[in-house]
Formats: C-alpha cells, sequence, structure tokens
C-alpha cells in the first residue's frame, strides 16, 4: 500500500517509475481513521476510509534532508516526526503547526517511540545518545 498522488494506491514496488517517490515513513491513527505519510520533505494526512488527500504539509525538514519516522501520540491528536538531521518535532496533524521540536540529536534518528499517555517520547539516533 502506499499513497500517491491524491488516493490510496497499490504498489508494487519493482515498478521503477513511480509519480512520486514512495513515503518514507507512514503511521496510521485509529481513533481518527487518518493516514499521515512522509514522503522526502513533506507530510500527507489521508483519510483512511476515503482515500482523500486532506493535508500537504511541504519542507517540514532541512534542504536535502529526509523523514525517518512518523508517530502519532497516544491520544493520536499530535504527530511526532523524526528527520535524518536528528530533530524531532511534534505537529499538529490538522493544521501543520509546530507544536514542540525536542532537543535534537547529533546523528540520523533510526527509532521513535511513543510511551503511553503519560506522554514519554523516546528516540534513538546513529549518535548513541
Amino acid at each position: 500500500l502506499i499513497l500517491t498522488g491524491r488516493r490510496l494506491h497499490l504498489w508494487d514496488a519493482i515498478d521503477r517509475s513511480p509519480k512520486q517517490a514512495p513515503p518514507s515513513a507512514i503511521c496510521f491513527s485509529h481513533r481518527s481513521l487518518l493516514i499521515a505519510s512522509g514522503h522526502h520533505d513533506a507530510v500527507k494526512i489521508w483519510d483512511a476510509a476515503s482515500g482523500d488527500l486532506l493535508h500537504h504539509y511541504g519542507h517540514v525538514v532541512p534542504r536535502h534532508q529526509e523523514i525517518t519516522h512518523l508517530l502519532f501520540d497516544a491520544r493520536e491528536r499530535r504527530l511526532l516526526l523524526a528527520d535524518q538531521t536528528g530533530r524531532v518535532v511534534v505537529y499538529d496533524p490538522l493544521n501543520g503547526g509546530v507544536l514542540v521540536a525536542l532537543p535534537p540529536h547529533r546523528g540520523e534518528v533510526s527509532g521513535l517511540v511513543y510511551g503511553g499517555l503519560d506522554g514519554l517520547a523516546v528516540s534513538i539516533s546513529w549518535d548513541r545518545e
């Protein structure tokens, strides 16, 4: 399953000529039935039921960098985004506003998990910190 253009599509990984690069990160909100996908330096928010593209937020990471992880918080009202520069940022998925920018790592974020209702987010990075 991949998100391209304005619809949900099945995508064969052997196809080397998609109209848009495949997402580098994806996550699903069970409560709001939203899918967030990271495409190079942009985040797209999709309606999981209809497949319609609801929002497109471009240039959310520094130039020539990519999104490495996307994750909804426990209440599924905030979107955590991690990138190759080591940044972890919390966004409002409905308006694209930055809510919090966490202290950055010195290397690419290689993992991101949300620890539940207590609001604990854990990120790991190639900087080993």
